[in-house]
């Protein structure tokens, strides 16, 4: 049961992390997502732009959908940060970004291979670009973020 309270709280709170400080991650990964399939996939921008944007949609509304649908409403549940250690403990920034960062990406490479079960196009290079994107992002996030926190405190 430990489990599944602690992957649940870190589904929720990483969804939070991702909403509020984290919300240039999207933006970032939307970046360097269309810059990548115009040039190392030598695609049009237009397509570019469509599938960056249809990628980071799906993502997006399937992390948020697991989270505020299933969890908060389906299960009802409240967050509360397990023990008191948890609650006392200073958030680890780095980690908090690469994790988001993962689990876009694995919900991205989701959105990829259904696309090509669908189309036929070969999901392969845009999955690569996704978690290259999105590893990028995170570490650009990070940064920026620290840097806030620095003149913020």
């Amino acid at each position: 049961m430990y489990a599944i309270k602690a992957t649940i709280d870190f589904l929720l709170s990483q969804w939070l992390w991702g909403v509020t400080f984290d919300w240039g991650h999207m933006v970032l990964t939307l970046f360097f997502m269309i810059v990548l399939i115009k040039v190392a996939l030598k695609k049009n921008i237009i397509h570019a732009i469509g599938i960056s944007l249809a990628a980071h949609g799906f993502s997006f509304f399937v992390f948020t959908a697991l989270v505020v649908g299933v969890i908060i409403h389906l299960f009802n549940w409240h967050y509360a940060p397990i023990g008191i250690d948890a609650q006392l403990t200073k958030i680890d920034v780095m980690r908090a970004c690469l994790f988001l960062a993962l689990i876009y990406s694995v919900l991205q490479t989701g959105f990829f291979l259904l696309l090509q079960k669908f189309t036929g196009n070969f999901a392969l290079p845009y999955v690569v670009i996704a978690w290259i994107s999105n590893g990028v992002a995170a570490l650009l996030s990070y940064s920026g973020i620290r840097v806030i926190l620095w003149y913020a405190l």
